[in-house]
């Protein structure tokens, strides 16, 4: 992959792949907004809500508990928010404030390329993941597989199963 195209290769690229057309024009059914809910075997539930649209300019996390909730706000733009909120209930709030990195040219802010250095490094054995394994890190990609399955399908998905035979597809192992 050429890792600085030119104007003209950018262009011709336009003209010649699927990246050229319309979003609206086109057949492309990727969703651009979505809710999704998860329960745990143990009856807990989780809410995912995504959306595409938004005038914020930045992407939020909100994680809600018995004991406290956290909200990340980080920005694509050194002037937006960059924090971390965490508070414990009946006991205030801490606000962490993260320095902006500008390193968008990978995506999302850099994200992209420290996922996929870490998904490489647990994958040859290292703990860049904190400890989690490659298996473990996958948990993620598995659950938003399974939302997209259910979007798509419109029905209910087991996530257990889904991860179980997603994994055997994709490996020819199973997994337990």
């Amino acid at each position: 992959i050429d890792a600085a195209p030119t104007a003209r290769a950018r262009l011709a690229s336009l003209e010649t792949s699927p990246y050229g057309r319309c979003v609206y024009s086109a057949d492309n059914d990727v969703v651009d907004h979505q809710a999704a809910v998860f329960e745990t075997a143990s009856g807990r539930t989780a809410t995912l809500t995504i959306s595409g649209h938004s005038s914020s300019g930045y992407r939020e996390t909100v994680i809600d508990g018995v004991k406290g909730s956290l909200r990340a706000r980080f920005s694509a733009r050194a002037a937006g928010p960059q924090e971390i909120m965490v508070s414990e209930h009946g006991r205030g709030e801490t606000m962490i404030a993260v320095p902006y990195e500008d390193d968008t040219s990978y995506g999302h802010g850099g994200g992209d390329m420290r996922l996929v250095a870490d998904f490489i490094a647990a994958h040859r054995g290292r703990d860049s993941l904190g400890g989690a394994t490659l298996r473990s890190a996958l948990a993620s990609q598995f659950a938003a597989l399974a939302a997209e399955a259910a979007r798509a399908s419109g029905d209910r998905v087991n996530l257990a199963d889904f991860t179980r035979d997603a994994y055997g597809a994709a490996t020819g192992e199973a997994i337990q």
